[in-house]
């Protein structure tokens, strides 16, 4: 079985520690267990994570990391967030992997 690419967060004191050091490309997958289309594009963010040099991903789960979420004013589930110095982008609602590609490679 294959490691995931992206590291799961599963609590704002992990998030915390995660983007402690936030240089470099960073992406946020903003998620939950109850939303299917996070579920279904989970895999493709994972894969286009794993294949996309020089970014750090993570999945984050929005019902465990409450205050990480409303950080980024996460509504709406799934969200994609990218991280690049100073410069935050942000992709709600679902993502083909194909978009997701573009999204992670052009920010």
């Amino acid at each position: 079985m294959t490691m995931p690419a992206a590291t799961t967060i599963n609590s704002d004191k992990d998030f915390n520690d995660a983007l402690s050091d936030r240089s470099g490309k960073i992406a946020l997958f903003f998620t939950a267990s109850w939303s299917a289309p996070a579920k279904t594009m989970a895999v493709a963010f994972d894969e286009v994570v794993g294949t996309t040099s020089g970014i750090r991903g993570y999945v984050v789960d929005v019902d465990l990391a409450t205050d990480s979420a409303a950080t980024f004013s996460v509504r709406t589930v799934p969200m994609l967030v990218l991280l690049n110095g100073a410069k935050t982008t942000m992709l709600p609602g679902a993502q083909s992997r194909e978009n997701i590609r573009s999204f992670l490679g052009d920010g």
